[in-house]
């Protein structure tokens, strides 16, 4: 991947190149890990095919070829007569937002829950591999604090979650304690504000996931001020505060790219296990 991310690199260098309109002071047109690739620029056929052609350069070079069935084109602000030429010209297939990298869904607005409702089937199944199980209520938990709610920290720390979806994720915590099932109606024995206090404050430790939420996004408002160095921080500084201070920052209105912004065109491609 090392090889491939270079040859991407090496593209963004090509006369007749154009960056994505978010990424060209960066100068980023390329996001990779393990399987998972992302590739994006200008919506105008000399960026797409130049693209393409480093493409195919590190495929007949190591060998590694596209896989047809997980890859896919997004393109925003583009005439059908250019999308169908893209189209014919790499032999992909077009699809819409949101996708799915790095096992999250990709989208360009506020995440909705219909759009996160994975995350909680992924708890409910967990909960019936172990609901025929005899825990006890200590064995329960523990199951809750290592394994439930390490699959919303994962989510927690990327988005902000819609505030039903978070509800329903407390009541099926709450049913799995007191029930042993991931379903169940009514109040348990105990409130969950008190279940969720430290021990030391009689609670049973667990995470109250609402303020967890805000907590594991919090650190963003460390890492950005203090410039970590990451891509994420360098893309935000370069593409929204351009040397303002982030605590008098204002937030502009068009900060979100919106589906409708059709006054610029944009592609991406996708490719990978999502």
């Amino acid at each position: 991947m090392e090889y491939l991310s270079r040859i991407f690199t090496k593209v963004g260098e090509w006369p007749g190149f154009k960056f994505h309109d978010k990424c060209g002071q960066i100068k980023l047109n390329h996001l990779c890990f393990a399987n998972d690739l992302l590739v994006f620029c200008n919506g105008d056929f000399i960026s797409i095919m130049l693209l393409l052609k480093g493409l195919k350069l590190f495929s007949s070079t190591s060998g590694l070829m596209p896989n047809d069935q997980k890859i896919a084109i997004y393109c925003l602000g583009m005439s059908d007569f250019e999308v169908n030429r893209i189209l014919e010209a790499s032999n992909f297939k077009r699809s819409s937002l949101p996708f799915r990298y790095l096992g999250v869904p990709i989208c360009s607005r506020k995440i909705s829950r219909e759009e996160c409702q994975c995350l909680l089937e992924k708890m409910t199944s967990r909960i019936r591999c172990w609901s025929s199980k005899n825990l006890s209520y200590m064995g329960r938990v523990t199951f809750i604090n290592s394994i439930l709610l390490a699959i919303h920290t994962y989510w927690a720390q990327i988005f902000i979650l819609p505030k039903k979806l978070l509800n329903d994720i407390e009541a099926t915590c709450r049913s799995f304690l007191w029930k042993g099932t991931q379903e169940g109606n009514g109040p348990g024995f105990v409130a969950w504000e008190y279940i969720c206090r430290p021990k030391s404050a009689g609670g049973l430790g667990l995470r109250n996931i609402q303020q967890w939420n805000v907590a594991a996004l919090g650190r963003y408002v460390w890492d950005i001020p203090s410039k970590k160095d990451c891509l994420f921080v360098k893309w935000i500084h370069m593409v929204y505060l351009k040397d303002q201070n982030w605590w008098s920052y204002t937030t502009p209105q068009d900060c979100i790219w919106e589906e409708n912004s059709g006054s610029k065109r944009q592609i991406s491609v996708e490719n990978g296990h999502g």
